[in-house]
């Protein structure tokens, strides 16, 4: 699980990321709001925790423009902004849950499980990995505001990348979800398909996202690290994992 922290007090982010990672989240930290639009506009994340007073943009303001662009991660406001008042702005912005200063660490990972399970029941509409966009309703992709023109499978192959962002998709798993097939047809129809949607994502684009893992399956990556690979089909060793 993937949290977004935007605090600029970093005593009480230290103590939130130390909660967080103890229930095995990874956590992104920023200190403004500007930063923490930022992040959020370019990574997906399954909590969006902030405070309502931080340098740059201030807590409100972030929760509308969050959901102005479409990103409905689930939002928790951790402030001591306490009065009736506050707690209605925050919310009537878009926020989800809000959470007064002082506040104890169990009812935060609490809080946070509520949420993130309250979101995880309802399939997103839209998935988000860097600068590649998936929207369900309207079943388009596009990267970087350049709309892609897929055909059905392969929009269903992006669409399953995109839903296990860095992680190794096998063979199997893609034969069953977009074929059917819950047996090997010893042919290979996964990579000339894969060939097409690759084609498509990473021509014309500086870094590439889709990569080979060989002999295992395939992976969409939203980390620059392997953007230098210097094998021209994409392939590295699944000893990266």
């Amino acid at each position: 699980m993937k949290c977004l922290l935007i605090e600029d007090d970093q005593e009480i982010a230290s103590h939130i990321i130390e909660s967080l990672v103890s229930i095995c989240y990874d956590v992104k930290y920023v200190a403004d709001g500007d930063k923490g639009l930022q992040a959020a506009l370019v990574d997906r994340y399954d909590i969006i925790i902030l405070d309502m007073l931080m340098p740059g943009m201030k807590g409100s303001d972030l929760i509308q423009a969050l959901r102005k662009n479409n990103i409905s991660t689930p939002v928790l406001v951790v402030s001591a902004l306490s009065a009736t008042s506050d707690r209605v702005e925050g919310l009537s912005r878009g926020a989800d849950d809000y959470l007064p200063k002082p506040f104890s660490i169990l009812e935060l990972q609490i809080r946070v499980r509520n949420l993130v399970k309250r979101s995880s029941q309802a399939e997103e509409i839209e998935i988000r990995c860097q600068g590649l966009h998936l929207n369900r309703i309207r079943r388009e992709v596009s990267r970087e505001g350049k709309i892609i023109d897929l055909q059905d499978r392969e929009y269903r192959m992006v669409e399953l990348l995109m839903s296990h962002p860095d992680k190794i998709v096998n063979k199997q798993l893609i034969l069953s979800h977009i074929w059917g097939y819950h047996f090997d047809p010893h042919t290979n129809i996964v990579d000339v398909l894969m060939c097409r949607v690759r084609a498509k994502i990473d021509k014309g684009f500086n870094q590439r996202m889709i990569y080979t893992v060989r002999g295992v399956g395939y992976t969409l990556r939203t980390s620059s690290r392997l953007s230098n690979v210097s094998s021209s089909d994409g392939r590295f060793s699944s000893s990266y994992f």
